[in-house]
């Protein structure tokens, strides 16, 4: 009997004597460095390859578009951001944190994150949320703490603070950071806060003066203020999401049960002069429309000429002098008025009806006639009355009228000290992963509508972000089991996406991240640097673990890069020595050793079978003697068992199918094993089972 599909990768120990499942029959005990193939069989892991040295201690994917995809690289002191084009990886542009600020490696680790658009979010409980945002023209980055409008006062305003960044050449630009700041006037000088306690002081007001919006104001009087977010050291959320343009946060030290929803986008009119972001809108308005009645203003009445009974016109005068106007055409060969006071004088060196511009120097002053013609008379103009419609007009008025202090709170009742870890939409609901709990709620959520969040399962969940795969949310719960919501026929169910691995991931996961082309994979940073795998396609009936290393190396961190092509897989490798960006060379099918020189072995252990005897004991037993095994280059392999030691083929198998033997006593109980020869790939291709021809 030949076994030539792998598609349940490394199975569990903890499984020994499932004999009667299939994923015995088709996965090993050891996948190290391998993958499994989804046409069957399996193949030694891509090589790793260095790109760039970097100090930083974070990868994130920034995808914007197919053809607009970067990754960001957080660092002790600033965001870096790195782009690929052309297979040229490199670093664009880097901007230092809000207010100078330094961040530790374990804050940067535990960091969340949320993209909207060419906007990401971060968030962490020890320091108020960072804004990103990003211009693709000139492929600038401005960096800011995140102003809310919650901390909501009768009449405050809204207010800019001018922050400069540098471009990629050097060049300074300037940009408008748009927060809320309260004045404060301590004697002669005035401050700028950013709350409304006046507790957390601008720092850079001198440098940078506050610039002001606009002259109008929110008309809500009730004092409404939510002191439980971004007011303080223990109210800063430890998770953000951007779900249907909404902004969310959750889990501050003093409410970690607790979920703050913004507005949706849209909703909020002009404020201050100027469309507010409505992201940023956390109150709950009342809009209240009224109209009334008002005279238009004066220069706004209807005129009309004013004449005598005979139609005469009657003119303007001025010092008992007629005032007239000079006749001009402008561009278009329509007739403009030039405003002047002429004096006439019946005779002046003999001739008669002579113009002066001024009466004191007649001689110096004289119009002349000949050459601009005789000015014009203008009637003068009066008030019309007639129609009455034309004096009023109806006046529109838009009060913004708080009505409570956030546009959707909602507390979990969990009815213990319960912490959220995670926000994540999936499935037609928005998921809310707590360390006790999974919570559902309605896609269109909102306290103000009354709805309520309502407990989905109790598995409990580690900080680490879920992973959207194959149109399932995957998360990891803390037994570092992955659990999986998907709609079934149309229904909502859960599984345990492990049943043949409930142990691979128990070293600790640090990222998880998920790539869909070529074939859907997730990956697993551990907390020990190395990688784990998960080949997973329903549709197919694979779900294959494999773990990954790179010997004296560690991978702290990865992102994805996604092309119109394929996605590409980076990874943060660091050692004591050096620290890089690395990319998964999945295109590679000759030379399979990593960035450095890092010679890793690959190998992959056949199962064995637990059965019961005639004794009614478990016992076991040498499951496969045969492998047939597709090598590269020389085509040396490595064959032995498990517990026994390794032998190098004899001579060079080149590049055609060996077919490796293990010979040995029939009541021999050990594996076989396969390893490949130093940097050379290496495909497994059917094992075949003892006593099966």
């Amino acid at each position: 009997m030949y076994i030539n599909n792998f598609r349940y990768g490394e199975i569990s120990r903890r499984n020994a004597g499932r004999f009667d499942n299939e994923f015995y029959q088709n996965g090993a005990f050891l996948f190290r460095n391998m993958v499994t193939n989804i046409e069957g069989g399996a193949t030694r892991r891509p090589p790793i390859r260095k790109l760039i040295d970097s100090d930083v201690k974070r990868l994130i994917p920034f995808t914007i578009s197919e053809t607009l995809s970067y990754v960001i690289g957080l660092s002790n002191s600033k965001m870096r951001f790195y782009r690929y084009v052309l297979d040229e990886f490199s670093e664009i542009v880097a901007v230092e944190y809000p207010q100078k600020r330094t961040l530790t490696d374990i804050q940067i680790q535990e960091l969340t994150y949320a993209q909207y658009y060419t906007r990401m979010y971060f968030a962490h409980q020890d320091i108020r949320p960072i804004m990103m945002d990003f211009d693709t023209a000139s492929e600038s980055a401005t960096v800011s703490e995140v102003t809310i409008l919650l901390n909501q006062d009768a009449k405050d305003k809204y207010w800019f603070t001018p922050s400069y960044i540098t471009d990629k050449d050097g060049k300074e630009l300037t940009s408008l950071e748009a927060r809320i700041l309260y004045q404060k006037t301590d004697g002669d000088t005035v401050k700028w806060y950013l709350d409304a306690d006046f507790t957390e002081p601008y720092e850079y007001a001198t440098a940078f003066p506050p610039v002001k919006g606009g002259s109008a104001y929110i008309t809500g009087f009730e004092d409404y203020k939510d002191d439980d977010l971004l007011t303080g050291d223990t109210h800063y959320p430890a998770v953000v999401a951007v779900i249907s343009d909404c902004l969310w946060f959750a889990s501050t030290k003093a409410h970690p049960q607790t979920i703050w929803k913004s507005r949706i986008l849209g909703s909020s009119q002009f404020i201050d002069g100027f469309e507010a972001d409505s992201m940023h809108d956390f109150i709950q308005f009342q809009i209240v429309t009224t109209e009334t009645t008002e005279l238009v203003e004066d220069e706004e009445l209807p005129k009309t000429e004013l004449t005598t009974s005979t139609g005469d016109p009657v003119w303007e005068q001025e010092s008992a002098e007629d005032m007239w106007f000079l006749p001009e055409k402008n561009a278009n060969g329509d007739y403009t008025y030039q405003t002047r006071v002429y004096w006439k004088a019946d005779s002046v060196n003999g001739e008669d009806w002579i113009w002066y511009l001024n009466p004191e120097d007649p001689e110096g002053s004289v119009y002349d006639e000949k050459t601009n013609g005789y000015p014009v008379r203008k009637p003068v103009m009066v008030y019309d009355f007639s129609n009455i419609s034309q004096l009023t007009r109806t006046k529109v008025a838009i009060d913004y009228v708080a009505t409570d202090s956030c546009a959707t709170r909602n507390e979990l009742a969990t009815g213990r000290q319960d912490r959220i870890r995670f926000i994540k939409p999936s499935c037609g609901y928005i998921f809310v992963g707590t360390s006790t709990a999974e919570w559902r709620l309605p896609d269109n959520f909102s306290a103000v509508n009354n709805q309520i969040a309502s407990p989905y399962t109790n598995y409990g969940s580690i900080s680490v972000q879920p992973v959207i795969l194959n149109g399932s949310m995957i998360f990891i719960q803390k037994s570092y089991i992955l659990r999986e919501f998907y709609l079934y026929q149309g229904y909502m169910a859960n599984g345990d996406v492990t049943i043949t691995n409930h142990d691979i991931l128990k070293d600790g996961v640090r990222e998880a991240l998920p790539k869909n082309t070529p074939t859907p994979t997730i990956y697993f940073v551990m907390d020990d640097g190395t990688v784990r795998i998960l080949v997973y396609d329903k549709e197919n009936s694979i779900q294959s673990f494999a773990r990954w290393d790179m010997e004296d190396r560690k991978i702290i961190s990865e992102a994805t890069i996604e092309t119109s092509n394929r996605d590409i897989m980076l990874f943060l490798v660091t050692s004591d020595t050096e620290s890089f960006i690395a990319y998964l060379d999945e295109a590679e099918a000759e030379s399979f050793s990593d960035a450095g020189d890092v010679d890793y072995t690959s190998e992959l252990l056949t199962p064995y079978l637990e059965i019961i005897d005639q004794r009614l004991g478990f016992g076991r037993f040498k499951k496969a003697n045969q492998a047939y095994i597709r090598p590269y280059d020389t085509g040396f392999i490595y064959i032995g068992d498990d517990e026994r030691q390794l032998n190098k083929t004899n001579y060079k198998l080149g590049n055609v199918d060996y077919r490796a033997t293990i010979m040995g006593k029939t009541d021999r109980m050990y594996s076989m094993r396969i390893r490949s020869f130093e940097d050379e790939p290496m495909t497994i291709l059917a094992f075949q089972l003892e006593g099966t021809a």
